[in-house]
Order: C-alpha cells, then structure tokens, then sequence
C-alpha cells in the first residue's frame, strides 16, 4: 500500500478535509464504525456538513493484532500513554524479554470429548514450537516465486498497482525458496522462549511472516475465557495463552469432513508453530509508516473486531455491522449442506482435532472454507460452551433472542452471490446470498450521502494480466441483493479510480478502500 499512502499524504490539499481511517482485519480482524454528521459530494458541489469534515476514508487491512504492529511503540507527548507489551513490561525497547514476560507465557491444554473454549491446562511451554511460513508463503505470496523458478511453478508477479515504480521490487523480495517443502521456518530457532518474538530479529521486514489461525471456533480456544479467572481488573476472565496449542493441535481449517488426523502427528503438523506469537518491533524501526501515521494522527490503542474469525465476516461486517446467514437464491434464510456445518468436537481419540472445520475436500468445485453455525439450537456442537459462558458474565453481551430461530450464521469466510458483473454465479452451492440485510451502502445513499467502494483488482485497469489478486470476500457490498442489482453496483469500482478521484476532485464522501490480498498485510 505504499503507492495508496504516499498518494494520500501527497493528494492532501485537495481533499479539502479528510479523515482517513485504517483498520485491520484481525486474526483477525477488525472492523472500524465512522459516525457520519453530514458528508459532501464532490462529484457535484461541497455541501455544508456539520464538521469540517467533508471526507472519511476508511483503509482496510488484513489480519493484524494491535500488539503484532505496536507492540513497542511509545507516544511521542510523555503525557500521553498507551497499553502494549512495552508498557505492560512484558517486552523491553529492544524486542528481548521485558521484567514481566512470564505474563505472555503459553500454555498446553487437553480437549478430548466436547468442544470447550477453556480446555483443561497441562503446563506451560518450555519453548514455543519453531514458527512454520511455508503455506502463507504458498497461498498469499505466489509472487515471491524467485524468477529462476518459473519454468516450474510459473510466471511471478511483476507489478502491482497499489506500489511505486521504486517499491515493485518488494514483490520478489523474500522468496519461499528453499523453504518450498512444508517444514518449519529454520530461519527461527528451534527453541523460542516461552513469549512474545520480535518477527525481524529472525526474518526481513518484506519477507512473509506465516499465516496464523483466525477463524472462529479456533480464536475463541486461543484467547481462553473462562469465568473461574474473572478479576475486577480482567472482567471476561480471557487469558490470551493458548495460541500455539490450538495452531499446533486443530490448524486452521484444510480439514476433510470426519477425517482423522495424519498419523504420525507432531506439533509442525499443522503447519503454524508459534508464528502467531510474533510482533514487529516499531521501537527498533519496523512498521515506520504505522509509527509516522500514530504520530501525525490519533492512534486507539482499544482494538476490536467484529467477530471471532478472519476476513469474510468481519469484512461483511464493515457494510452490514451483522453477520450473514445462509439463504436461498431469494435471500430467505435456509439450512446449509452438512458438510458446510461447523463440528468443533474433538475426533475421537485425539487432542482437539476438530471432526469438521473448512473445506469438503471432495467437492472438486468447493474453493471456500465456509462454516455455518446455529446458535439458537443449543445442541449445535460449540454452541453450548460459549453461550454458557457468555451468561456468566459479569455484564450482559448476550440474552438469547440475539440467534434467530433456525438461522445459520456465517463464521468463517464464504464466496458472495454475485459476481463483479452483477450476475449470479452458477454454482450457488458455496456462496452466501442473495443477501437481503441492509448495508451502509443503502443507508448512505437513502441519507443523500455519496460512497464508494475501491477494491485493489476489480477493475481490469488494476490487474496482473497473470494473475487476479483482487479479494471477493473482502468486498460486504458484493453480498449484497439491493446493491448488486441496482445502479448502486456502479459504485464499486477499483484502485486507479480511487487515485484518480483524488486527482480529479471526485472523490465521494465516504470511500471504502481495500488493496488486494498482495498489498492488503495479510501474513
């Protein structure tokens, strides 16, 4: 996103005044809300808005924790203060163990009969499994092929939209090669302390960094809550330390329905290690533009997202602020395939093996990971250990008319309806939608309020004639049935139209901005 920063801080003075907005989608995943008081439209003439404020724009990236990016950074005003693994004390400036590094500890668990969210514990680690990069490098970066192996794996990726002709080299930089087989990353040691790394004490600051578990059922086994560890300072009782057990016993979904695990099974089985356990180090000089926008700007240190999982819901979340339930080709809710239904429960025999998370492998046009849940039946597997501890909460997020009777709500990420064109895709069997829940998209447009949607690759002009690296998932609008079938389907549109608003004085109100799955910061 080089090109996209620099074209914004450079394009300023003719925004008039805009707030730009970047949120990451965690591991999530994260989703920002913007209270509009008034917008203009510059495609017409600037309207009088209730702040000075004429522009939102809102960045979208990909699967990143606060810690993982700003871990270390420190205010500039010493009156200012922020809430981090620095001053928490559990990493020193340097990126080494701080005097309360113990409190990042991870711990292993045993989970053998019934899905829970808080297994029973084993003991810690005496060092982190060694971090594996080799499918995120596989699925995320193709172009990270060295060029001298393309008469085998093919072409790489040459050039990119969203960089500068000076920053098109970093699409090389960092190749998988010799780490091709799946094995763990020897570039890291093979024992870790037990805690939090910095990620470039070990590897380049362009090279991929691995691509840890962000779905559902995973994410709420990592962060461990449990109402026995409630504390007046720690209300939800979440613990944050089972990461590298659940990366290293379930991963994070490639997994045939009912099929038991490979046999032998280690802890690199899986592909992961403890590479979520990483953090770049912005004390030392990693992530600078992050560190000058925290600076220049205002930073939350309070990071959210709006559901457990990775890019598909949280993404839909950002035009909905709901999640999607499977439907029927008239967006009327329906119940989904068996095998595209979640079963968190442990195969039997083994230690937290999910029996059914992610892809039916054996349907050869399935190229999704979706899984639907049905949390209003209490018999549904998983349902029942979070909702129970939901109740015990000492505040209430949840009563039990927030599941809609018979409703299968999306968890995990899913292919939309329509296609760019508008039209249905054929296969309906792996998509969600024609969704029938309202967006921002209509709301904007209802209130008079021009918006926009530029996604990286959605239009020819920004794509790799090798390659299609725009993010169909990423995109809430293009679920969506009051958009897709209407003139509102004009106002998704792509990268150099993004730029070229900017230049030309066009720009809407509201932009959503999402670079593609090169760009975006995926791991």
């Amino acid at each position: 996103m080089t090109q996209l920063r620099r074209g914004l801080l450079r394009k300023r003075a003719l925004l008039a005044s805009a707030v730009i907005v970047i949120s990451s989608l965690a591991g999530c995943g994260g989703s920002t809300h913007s209270s509009l008081a008034g917008g203009g439209d510059t495609t017409t003439s600037i309207r009088t808005t209730a702040t000075p404020i004429q522009h939102v724009i809102i960045v979208i990236g990909e699967n990143r924790s606060f810690d993982n990016l700003f871990a270390t950074y420190q205010p500039r005003d010493p009156t200012q203060h922020v809430l981090n693994l620095l001053s928490e004390g559990i990493v020193t400036a340097s990126g080494g163990p701080g005097p309360n590094f113990a409190a990042g500890a991870q711990h292993e668990a045993s989970d053998t009969s019934v899905y829970q969210i808080s297994p029973t514990q084993t003991g810690s680690y005496t060092n982190l499994p060694q971090p594996s990069t080799t499918v995120g490098a596989r699925i995320f970066a193709p172009a990270k092929i060295p060029s001298y192996l393309s008469f085998i794996f093919g072409p790489s990726i040459t050039s990119d939209p969203g960089l500068l002709d000076s920053d098109q080299k970093l699409l090389s930089d960092g190749g998988i090669f010799p780490l091709i087989p799946l094995i763990p990353d020897p570039r890291f040691p093979s024992k870790l302390p037990n805690g939090p790394f910095p990620i470039t004490q070990y590897l380049q600051y362009s090279d991929t960094g691995g691509d840890p578990a962000h779905r559902f059922y995973q994410m709420w086994q990592q962060i461990d809550c449990s109402a026995a560890t409630m504390t007046s300072a720690n209300p939800s009782g979440c613990m944050h330390d089972l990461y590298p057990w659940m990366a290293t016993t379930v991963g994070w979904g490639a997994i045939i329905e009912n099929t038991p695990p490979p046999s032998p099974f280690t802890e690199q089985t899986t592909w992961q290690g403890s590479v979520s356990m990483g953090f770049y180090n912005m004390a030392a000089g990693d992530v600078p533009y992050f560190a000058l926008l925290a600076n220049q700007y205002t930073l939350a240190d309070n990071y959210h997202q709006f559901i457990l999982g990775g890019t598909g819901p949280n993404s839909i979340a950002i035009g909905t602020a709901d999640p999607l339930v499977y439907s029927d080709a008239n967006g009327d809710p329906s119940t989904p395939p068996v095998d595209q239904m979640e079963n968190p429960n442990p195969y039997p025999g083994t230690n937290n093996w999910y029996q059914q998370d992610g892809f039916a492998l054996s349907d050869p046009g399935n190229t999704s990971n979706a899984a639907y849940t049905n949390c209003s039946d209490a018999t549904q597997p998983g349902v029942t250990a979070i909702i129970s501890y939901l109740n015990l909460l000492p505040y209430k997020p949840f009563n039990s008319g927030d599941c809609a009777p018979g409703a299968y709500y999306l968890l995990n990420n899913q292919n939309p309806a329509y296609l760019r064109d508008g039209t249905l895709r054929a296969d309906q069997s792996y998509s969600v939608g024609p969704s029938s829940t309202r967006t921002i998209g209509d709301e904007l447009s209802a209130a008079g309020i021009s918006w926009r949607y530029y996604g990286e690759g959605f239009s020819p002009k920004d794509s790799d004639p090798l390659y299609s690296h725009y993010c169909d998932i990423c995109n809430p609008f293009q679920y969506s049935k009051s958009i897709m079938t209407s003139e509102l389907r004009n106002n998704i549109q792509g990268l150099t139209d993004f730029y070229r608003d900017v230049q030309n004085g066009t720009l809407p109100a509201v932009s959503f901005i999402k670079p593609d799955d090169l760009l975006d910061g995926h791991p």
